[in-house]
């Protein structure tokens, strides 16, 4: 029978739940569908945090579920903003599943998915087939979906093998948990921060997860590429691909009416801080109608993430699509590849004369290394994220909700490896990421609805690993200490813009004191208080762990393996200075021209 969990419990009672006890239940429940191995650790991690936490912080010999408010708060102050990493961290997935039944999302209705339409021709297309193909393609990404496109529409045989499902309308909580890879889990601890490195596991892969924007890769960038990777982007030997990306999403800036109201209070402080050029980002959803969810499945299935792309064409041109798949072993040979796949209903063999691996930046390694694949012992090195983080103001009045949530981009020229783009996050996950803690948490949260906010990423300059030891994924990245000043020095450029827009306090992205700030005690803080220690960062756009130079060559095929490529983030040589789906994608088709003329 389940049980209360009294700590949960406590937790919900502080925070002014309702049905304390059935809520710290269902709590339970959420905290057993984690991955392995936190769905065992999350209840022995609450006892100890009961048992433990109140001697050891407050001196009391009690347990933390029997103090009294005022304790409490402190007790929480105490472990949320901690200076030891590991208790910070301890508390948080303490109280996550909590969160999550606190401030429940509330899921938008189910747009409809052309791949719905066409199950019967997918499932036909898996029953009938002899398992001989040109190409199969692992992952149906920003990498996989658009080479299987073009490749199937040339008229090759093409398989596509993806270990997501469809992604369908949810809570936002719900989204994290059926979608994420590891349920948002992946991060690094690394040189005394914490970075969790987000990805998509669904069809589609992360651009059914990500915010729409569609940049084209940085010149300087591509030059860089051209230096260590020997490419020849930067005249011009991408761009036709790039175009052709551009053409197919119908990609352009958002209209000024769909930016939301926090972009709009953000553009103006910018401007009264006598910073121009700020600039509506271009997006893939030619068709948006702003309702503010991009980063949980567009609830009205207007962005043209790779699912709706290009999926149904590879499908309606004959691509046989196998979802929920694992693709376990590649075995090549002069010929071509066996790709051996776990599927809902067993495994099966697929013969090939090309295999493409698009399976991303954190699981491209697992393939390339468990199988032994071309210079896999290189694989999973140099992986590269752009950290991210942002700045929450208190607005005087609520905020009307809708608006694209990231649609205002801005690149101070002082910081060239800065660029902001705002991002809004429904209740449940706000309350995960805001630094306060206790009561001025309980304070913030109720004011949810005046909250601005303002982010930024950086193209870092440090690198990390991806390794699997005994099969599991296993991340190693340190902000690099150069980038942290730049987050700080953006966090500040960012936290004046909202003051300068009307922001009565603003809620920094650190932990220990202060948090949150006026506009007085602003005026004391300088880019050097933001530590990686301090800092609470997300990863985004993890690539570059089998980049082209290193694990592939020019033409993405893995050195000593001829009939494998790699086609995702990770053949990535560096940064390309913005979110990288359109470089990524005009890598993909150009693939596809280049494989056809071969085969």
């Amino acid at each position: 029978m389940d049980r209360p969990i009294p700590l949960a419990e406590r937790w919900l009672r502080a925070h002014e739940g309702t049905g304390t006890a059935p809520a710290s239940i269902a709590a339970a429940r959420r905290a057993k569908r984690y991955p392995a191995p936190v769905n065992a650790a999350w209840p022995a991690l609450l006892r100890a945090l009961d048992r433990l936490a109140p001697p050891l912080l407050l001196g009391k010999l009690t347990r933390a579920s029997k103090l009294d408010d005022e304790r409490f708060d402190a007790l929480e102050s105490k472990l949320q903003l901690h200076q030891i990493q590991a208790i910070r961290l301890a508390y948080l997935l303490a109280r996550t599943p909590a969160i999550e039944q606190r401030y429940p999302d509330q899921a938008p209705d189910d747009p409809g998915h052309p791949l719905l339409d066409m199950a019967e021709t997918i499932a036909l297309g898996r029953a009938h087939t002899d398992g001989q193909f040109d190409v199969v393609v692992i992952g149906s990404g920003a990498g996989g979906a658009p080479v299987a496109w073009s490749l199937a529409r040339k008229g090759l045989k093409v398989a596509i093998v993806e270990s997501g499902s469809l992604l369908t309308s949810g809570t936002a909580e719900n989204v994290v948990e059926k979608y994420f890879v590891e349920q948002g889990m992946v991060g690094s601890i690394a040189g005394g921060g914490t970075t969790l490195v987000l990805a998509g596991n669904a069809i589609g892969g992360t651009t059914v997860i990500n915010s729409g924007t569609s940049l084209s890769p940085k010149q300087e960038c591509l030059e860089n590429w051209d230096r260590t990777a020997g490419t020849h982007f930067a005249d011009g030997d991408l761009q036709p691909w790039i175009d052709r990306v551009v053409d197919h999403h119908g990609i352009s800036p958002i209209p000024d009416e769909h930016l939301d109201a926090s972009s709009r209070l953000v553009w103006e402080g910018l401007e009264k801080i006598g910073r121009t050029g700020a600039f509506p980002l271009p997006r893939n959803a030619p068709t948006c109608e702003g309702r503010g969810r991009c980063c949980f499945g567009c609830p009205g299935g207007n962005k043209l993430s790779t699912d709706r792309a290009f999926v149904p064409g590879a499908v309606e041109a004959g691509a046989v699509l196998f979802a929920e798949s694992v693709a376990s072993h590649i075995v090549p040979s002069a010929r071509g590849a066996d790709v051996w796949i776990r599927t809902r209903f067993g495994k099966r063999r697929l013969r090939a004369k090309h295999v493409i691996i698009g399976a991303g930046a954190l699981s491209t390694p697992g393939l390339l290394r468990s199988n032994k694949l071309g210079r896999y012992k290189l694989s999973g090195q140099n992986l590269r994220i752009h950290p991210a983080t942002k700045v929450f103001g208190m607005m005087p009045d609520a905020l009307p909700h809708g608006g694209v949530p990231q649609g205002l981009g801005y690149r101070p020229p002082e910081l060239p490896r800065v660029t902001f783009e705002g991002a809004h996050t429904p209740p449940a996950v706000t309350a995960t990421v805001l630094s306060a803690a206790g009561k001025r948490h309980r304070w913030w949260m109720a004011r949810h609805d005046h909250l601005a906010n303002y982010g930024l990423m950086v193209r870092d300059r440090g690198t990390g690993s991806v390794r699997f030891p005994g099969g599991k994924r296993f991340v190693n990245y340190k902000i690099h200490d150069d980038d942290a000043l730049d987050m700080g020095r953006g966090l500040l450029i960012a936290a004046d813009a909202l003051f300068a827009s009307g922001a009565e306090r603003v809620l920094l992205p650190v932990t220990g004191e202060p948090t949150e700030v006026d506009r007085d005690q602003f005026a004391a803080l300088k880019p050097e208080d933001f530590t990686r220690e301090r800092l609470v960062v997300s990863g985004f756009h993890p690539q570059g762990t089998a980049g082209i130079g290193r694990v592939v060559d020019t033409d993405l095929a893995l050195y000593d393996t001829p009939h494998v490529h790699v086609c995702d983030a990770s053949v990535l040589p560096d940064s390309p200075g913005v979110n990288p789906q359109v470089s990524i994608m005009a890598l993909s088709l150009r693939l596809a021209d280049h494989l056809a003329e071969r085969i």
